[in-house]
Order: C-alpha cells, then structure tokens, then sequence
C-alpha cells in the first residue's frame, strides 16, 4: 500500500500540494489572533474575520461544482484558483494592517480557497484510478485516506513554522509591538498562507496526467470493472 503512494507521481504531488496548503493554512488560524490582538487592536475582531470568510468560503462552495467543469477539469481548476488564492492570502501584507483590509482580503482568499477545497479530494480518487489502470491493483480507499494523512502532517508541520516565525518576530507576550513589527507580522499572516498556496501551483507542473487522460483512464477503469462482473 506504501507503494502505491511513494511510486505513484500522481499520489506524491497530490499529498505534498495538500501539505504545503493545509500548512499555510493552519499557520494562519493562528496568526490570525495575533494580527488582530497585536496590529489591529482587538481579539475580537477576529470574530468578524472569521465570519466574512467562512460566508464567501460557502459561496465558493455552492458555485465551483458549476465553474469547475468550464475551465477544463480538477486539475486545471486546482491549478488556477491554488494561484489566485495565494495573491489573495499574500495581499494581506498590503491591506491587513486594518480590520476591513483584513476582512476583504480573507474573504477573497477563503472564497476562492473552497474552489479548491471543493475539488481536492477528487484528486486522491484520481490518483487511486491511474494506480489501478497502470499496475491493476485498486488502492482507491487507501490513497482516498491519504487526505487525512496529509491534514495530520500539515498540522504538526504548521505548529513548527508558527514558533519559528515569532521568534523571528521577537514575538513577547503581552508588549506593545512598533510600527516596523507590526508591519512585519502583517506580511508574515500573508505570506504564510499564500506561499503555502502558491508553491503547490509548481508542485503541479509535475502532475503529468491532464483531465482529458484521466477521464479516459476512468471510464477504462469502469469498463474492465464492468466486464469482470459479467
């Protein structure tokens, strides 16, 4: 079963995409608290952060079943909205030091983000469907659960970074940070997330098989499977 995911190029850059992007994510979540304790001067403003993204985020999610096969299949879409969601994540640098910049630009970011989100996991089943076509094996359950491997490691990974980047930071609890801090946490709550979108788009360059060989490869799936229950 190991194999089937170190062997398997298709598997490797679907997890580590899925990696970088959770990593990012979560790295966020929690800087998050501090951009709006520290920079924007109020927790609780992050009550209204949160809120204005997760309604864009559903959004996102009632329209990228009908826009997805438009712009070619999973994978392109993935591609696209994986590079778009990284500016809007990185453009917190820009307009995050306030809390309306900070809203509008996580808005855009989670809204674009559920595109993404909404397709991921599609690519795991893809995966497990080129596996079974080339060796004949069928790890379509196993690579499926890979996802949530890649949500475990992300988290640990992104726990790390965290602690890092505020010691960078000079990060002490309590103190008032200066103006040139505050600006540098502002960049690192926007980049965090948008290169752990952004680097996922190269990642993807090495994902050989397009949408159109991958519905062909399905439907041959389907059809030996067919015909071996005659």
């Amino acid at each position: 079963m190991i194999k089937a995911v170190i062997v398997n190029r298709q598997a490797i850059t679907v997890v580590i995409s899925d990696i970088l992007r959770f990593t990012g994510y979560y790295v966020l979540a929690s800087m998050m608290i501090y951009q709006c304790t520290y920079v924007i001067g109020d927790m609780m403003a992050m009550s209204i952060v949160l809120s204005a993204s997760s309604f864009f985020a559903f959004l996102g999610n009632m329209i990228a079943p009908v826009i997805a096969p438009k712009l070619g299949g999973r994978k392109r879409t993935i591609t696209i909205f994986g590079l778009l969601t990284g500016l809007a994540f990185s453009s917190i640098g820009i307009f995050g030091k306030t809390l309306w910049g900070f809203v509008i630009s996580c808005g855009i970011a989670y809204f674009l983000m559920s595109f993404i989100d909404t397709l991921d996991a599609m690519l795991y089943v893809d995966a497990g469907e080129y596996w079974l076509h080339k060796t004949g094996k069928d790890t379509r359950p196993y690579l499926v659960s890979m996802y949530n491997v890649a949500v475990k490691v992300a988290m640990a990974i992104a726990g790390l970074v965290l602690g890092m980047l505020l010691t960078a930071l000079n990060y002490t609890p309590g103190e008032i940070i200066s103006a040139s801090g505050a600006t540098a946490m502002t960049w690192v709550t926007g980049l965090a997330p948008g290169l752990g979108y952004l680097l996922p788009v190269i990642v993807m360059l090495f994902h050989k098989i397009s949408d159109k060989e991958m519905e062909k490869i399905i439907q041959k799936n389907a059809e030996q499977e067919q015909n071996g229950r005659k």
